[in-house]
């Protein structure tokens, strides 16, 4: 998954960490997921660790860059990848901070053609 990246000024509990490897992902919900032809994207958030990360869904040959960002502070996750599915790393997500995921891409084999999606800030 996603290298770690170095601690940001100001980070909130769990900020920048790996869903999984934090147990975090182990209570989740998925309050909004978008799709078109290409790719699904969901928001998923632990209900026990109050974080919120990005995850996708593709079998299409595309490559996509899917982000987790919170509107608060402008702190967000990236994580590149070419076929299959990827989640990026958590974001603090309680209170009045508000993630959502993002996803552009564009098809390898017709580069002309790309698309971006969007879920609602949670």
């Amino acid at each position: 998954m996603p290298t770690a990246k170095a601690a940001m000024p100001f980070s909130y509990p769990y900020d920048h960490t790996d869903p999984a490897s934090t147990g975090c992902s182990l209570h989740t919900q998925t309050p909004y997921n978008v799709s078109d032809s290409a790719i699904e994207i969901q928001l998923r958030y632990s209900t026990t660790c109050y974080t919120a990360w990005a995850r996708s869904i593709t079998n299409q040959y595309i490559k996509y860059t899917l982000s987790a960002q919170r509107s608060n502070d402008g702190a967000h996750e990236d994580f590149s990848y070419d076929l299959g599915g990827a989640y990026t790393y958590q974001l603090y997500d309680a209170g009045s901070l508000h993630t959502r995921a993002y996803v552009s891409y564009y098809w390898v084999l017709t580069p002309w053609s790309t698309g971006s999606l969007a879920t609602y800030y949670w």
